[in-house]
């Protein structure tokens, strides 16, 4: 019961960590658009520049809610469970 208990808390912080670096991703992307948003782009559309940063965002939160969302703990549970 103990190392099953170890494992969920290791579990925990991992998932809290993980939480953490998505929410930094995602702030990171908000202020790019905020620094995109506050120039002046010459000779481009309004709506090609809509489409393209929309399309730059939403590859960026699919990269990192893939790369921040762990499923798989089987590692973390080897670690304590199999000691």
């Amino acid at each position: 019961m103990k190392d099953l208990y170890k494992a969920l808390l290791a579990i925990q912080q991992e998932v809290h960590h993980n939480h953490s670096l998505l929410n930094f991703s995602n702030d990171s992307i908000q202020k790019a658009i905020t620094s995109v948003a506050s120039g002046k782009q010459e000779n481009v559309s309004k709506s090609q520049e809509l489409r393209a940063i929309n399309e730059y965002i939403f590859a960026w939160n699919t990269n990192s809610f893939d790369k921040y969302n762990q499923k798989d703990f089987s590692r973390i549970f080897e670690k304590y469970i199999n000691n």
